[in-house]
């Protein structure tokens, strides 16, 4: 649920996409989202369990950063969802100070450990790609630098937008500019994620068949079955982040169109699909608990 319009729950005005949303079967919906947070930190636990409990080395060191990133993330939609099912009015009165720096808190550090996740993911492409290179670490620290300072400018831009405007007539529609921009820059690294990371990775598979020529000296059936199992390992990857986070450009795309119809009463049609994509995605707070396994 790492959507843009999680942090216009936040705003005193808010637009008609959050609106819909946030009126339908609020119970229902956080509900759902804790009994998924559980069940992506449980699985995460496990995998942790498994992989560090065991003394497995990583080779990817993009891995750390994205378990990192998908507990705090997940653990913030986990807290805000509890927050709602104890106390359904807090949240909900942003006239109150206290109420609203504790929405502004949690909503700008969900969408930050998610865009930690987005660069992580799109850094791990690239540093398995390097593996294959002469030197492995080069740009090692260069990839850890843009994954937590990126997302650091544009957590300090999305603040800005909720802080600094203070009184009830402050809307934060995509009519604002600035709101528009801070949409536009949250989706620089998830189609980065989506787009260049499976492109990224296709590429260094190419490069497999090399690599074990000039490691083993031949390239036999046992050869060809390792590159057969890393392929579909990284498909099972790129697989898995494609359809767990695509929902979300469908899902804001259509309350960008339903917030388009301002006063206007949006088609039934496209107010079921901008919901029905809404329920989808927030069943998938936690993906990528397989990632920090190389």
């Amino acid at each position: 649920m790492a959507s843009v319009h999680l942090p216009r729950m936040c705003c005193y005005l808010a637009d008609t996409g959050t609106n819909l949303v946030l009126g339908f079967k609020p119970t229902l919906c956080h509900s759902t989202c804790v009994c998924s947070a559980v069940m992506g930190l449980g699985v995460l636990a496990f995998c942790y369990y498994r992989s560090y409990g065991k003394k497995e080395q990583q080779c990817v060191s993009m891995g750390r950063i994205l378990n990192v990133a998908t507990f705090l993330g997940t653990s913030g939609l986990l807290l805000r969802s509890l927050i709602w099912l104890c106390a359904p009015d807090f949240l909900s009165s942003q006239e109150s100070w206290f109420p609203r720096a504790v929405c502004v808190l949690i909503s700008t550090w969900i969408l930050y450990f998610y865009s930690v996740l987005f660069w992580a993911f799109f850094c791990f492409s690239l540093e398995v790609a390097q593996l294959f290179s002469p030197n492995p670490e080069r740009f090692r620290k260069l990839y850890a630098f843009v994954c937590w300072g990126a997302p650091s400018l544009l957590w300090l831009h999305g603040l800005l937008i909720l802080v600094l405007p203070n009184t009830p007539e402050d809307s934060c529609d995509s009519k604002q500019g600035l709101v528009l921009f801070h949409d536009i820059l949250v989706y620089v690294p998830f189609m980065l994620a989506l787009l260049g990371s499976p492109l990224i990775l296709r590429h260094a598979i190419t490069k497999v068949p090399v690599v074990l020529r000039m490691r083993c000296g031949i390239y036999t059936s046992s050869e060809r079955f390792r590159e057969h199992n890393l392929c579909r390992r990284f498909f099972q990857i790129c697989s898995a982040f494609i359809t767990c986070w695509v929902c979300n450009i469908f899902c804001d795309f259509l309350l960008l169109l339903v917030e388009t119809y301002g006063d206007t009463e949006p088609p039934q049609q496209m107010q079921m699909a901008a919901l029905t994509t809404w329920v989808i995605m927030v069943r998938h707070p936690n993906t990528q608990h397989k990632l920090g396994q190389c």
